[in-house]
């Protein structure tokens, strides 16, 4: 993004923070290019703001945070942060710490809309916890990652050593903390920092890629999509089963464009959508869900319903082989006992 001074008539950004709202995509970039977009304690509370903003602000789908010129932010800022704070008495300082905190992370985990964390140049020290905390990241190849406070005699700030270990192993957190080298944006995507790293000038076009993507799914869903995959790390097993059972009726209950019921009813009555993209035993297998399986046959057989390999070979009155397969109870896909379908293929695979 470029640098813009822009201050928006009534909305909480236009000097730290600059907002770009286009398409169902709002590109919130951090604006404090002459420091390499290091974090203020300013920027905290307009961040903040612009976050709490947006969240009702219908324009705006998704989220890309980004920052304007060659740097996505090098950090906190040891002047305008750590300094300025030090300066402060302890109530300031609190506020201040915990404006940070929110924006930073607080607010970024859970954010009802998707994040994309698209990283177009230096990302250093405390900027890693936004990073991490946006759902999804996508990186320059040639970004520049690096946690250098081992070099002038601190640990990560803030909650990054708590961070780095969300996303990245042990082994290469501990590393990169602590010989302090950098990284590109090559390596953060094979150590899971960031989900892919593309070509600088790609970088955009990628990004409205996911973007639209994710605009085109059923907003609820997706919401409590990314909710309930991030809550249960933290829970056991058996939590997990009584939490999800729970956000999955709450879904169904909130989500005001009916989506399971139209699925359900796509799936199964209109036959007009079935997963696509894949083939059994060579044979595309594209909407082969929209045809349920027959009532269960003398000897627990069902016949296959796929269309036959073979042309002239076990073919039924509808053109489908007829070699039957074994299914156990409670499952629905196919077991091999025959089938030229699902010969070679594991006991419940297709």
């Amino acid at each position: 993004m470029t640098n813009s001074n822009t201050v928006h008539e009534g909305k909480p950004w236009g000097k730290d923070v600059v907002v770009d709202i286009a398409d169902g995509i709002a590109w919130v970039a951090i604006n404090r290019p002459a420091k390499l977009n290091a974090m203020s304690a300013e920027l905290a509370f307009e961040m903040l703001a612009t976050l709490d903003a947006l969240e009702l602000d219908e324009s705006c789908g998704v989220l890309v945070l980004t920052g304007v010129g060659d740097s996505w932010s090098a950090g906190m800022d040891l002047q305008d942060y750590f300094r300025a704070v030090d300066k402060m008495n302890p109530m300031e300082k609190a506020q201040v710490y915990r404006a940070n905190a929110a924006w930073q992370w607080g607010r970024l985990v859970d954010y009802p809309k998707p994040t994309i964390a698209m990283v177009n140049g230096w990302c250093f020290g405390g900027a890693f916890t936004p990073l991490v905390a946006c759902d999804l990241a996508i990186a320059a190849e040639d970004a520049v990652f690096g946690l250098s406070e081992v070099n002038w005699g601190i640990i990560p700030g803030g909650i990054v050593s708590k961070v780095l270990t969300e996303v990245m192993s042990q082994r290469d957190a501990l590393y990169y903390a602590m010989t302090g080298e950098n990284f590109d944006g090559r390596k953060a995507a094979d150590m899971r920092l960031v989900n892919e790293a593309v070509p600088k000038d790609r970088l955009k076009d990628r990004t409205i890629e996911v973007a639209k993507s994710l605009l085109e799914k059923n907003p609820m869903v997706v919401r409590a999509t990314k909710t309930a995959i991030k809550m249960s790390k933290s829970l056991s097993w058996e939590q997990s089963s009584e939490y999800l059972r729970a956000k999955l009726d709450q879904t169904i209950a909130l989500d005001p464009e009916r989506g399971r019921e139209k699925g359900m009813r796509q799936f199964l009555d209109e036959k007009s959508y079935g997963p696509s993209g894949f083939s059994v035993g060579g044979v595309e297998a594209s909407g082969i869900v929209s045809h349920p399986l027959p009532s269960p046959l003398p000897s627990r057989e069902r016949e296959c319903q796929l269309p036959s390999p073979l042309a002239g070979e076990g073919l039924g009155e509808r053109g489908n082989c007829v070699r039957t397969t074994h299914s156990k109870p409670g499952r629905t896909n196919l077991i091999s006992l025959g089938c030229k379908h699902t010969a070679g293929k594991r006991d419940g695979e297709i």
